[in-house]
């Protein structure tokens, strides 16, 4: 069977992925749903760079309950079901200080947004907020795969949505539709004069080194 290449980004780029509702929330991925379900989610940042969230109040939120000893036990068969089949859990996490309802802290294991993806797909509890998340997951990685066979239209599609954010932040900060536009259409105007002169400067240097000649002009740029 040959795979014919298509010229467009895949349909479900069409559509948009349903879990964050707010485009100018930058925030991870598990903290926009965290709010959204209106459950705690206690997290650390390390020297790494990473944020580690307590894996029992994600459990706990995708599990849709509120029984904290039933996510503890949903865990802890989880991670001994997993390491039956040569899947070392305490590589995904780290055990961390955890303050609990009684207002004590615990040791309590914490792990990355990839790592509470992973135990996402694992989990026992079928709820519909498990099933979005992993539809969410399984379209982003389309709309990655996409991007990466297609730069061009991913640059296009980054773009738009670029504008949109700072369309929306303009209306945030109190500028009416048409001034908003207005200051869109200024700096996006600038940003390609920018664009072009950047353009032009990596030509005429490579023209220079191509030809062994120091181009005063670059140099003249800077």
């Amino acid at each position: 069977m040959h795979l014919t290449k298509e010229a467009h980004m895949s349909d479900s780029t069409s559509f948009p992925i349903s879990l964050p509702q707010n485009s100018q929330d930058d925030r991870p991925l598990p903290e926009i749903i965290a709010e959204q379900y209106g459950f705690p989610l206690a997290y650390h940042d390390l020297d790494d760079g990473k944020r580690y969230y307590a894996v029992q109040d994600w459990i706990r939120g995708v599990a849709l309950t509120n029984n904290a000893k039933a996510a503890s036990d949903l865990w802890t068969a989880m991670k001994k079901r997993l390491k039956k089949i040569g899947i070392e859990t305490p590589t995904w996490c780290r055990s961390l200080p955890y303050v609990a309802n009684d207002g004590k802290t615990y040791k309590r294991d914490h792990a990355d947004a990839e790592a509470l993806y992973r135990i996402t797909q694992r989990m026992d509890a079928n709820t519909g907020l498990r099933d979005q998340i992993l539809n969410y997951l399984a379209k982003s990685g389309v709309v990655l795969d996409d991007m990466r066979r297609d730069p061009e239209q991913a640059a296009e599609m980054l773009g738009t949505m670029y504008k949109d954010r700072e369309y929306q932040k303009l209306r945030a900060e109190g500028f009416s539709h048409d001034d908003a536009m207005r200051e869109w259409h200024r700096d996006s105007q600038m940003d390609h004069r920018c664009l072009e002169k950047a353009r032009r400067k990596e030509s005429r240097f490579c023209s220079a080194n191509q030809s062994g000649v120091r181009d005063r002009s670059w140099q003249d740029c800077h």
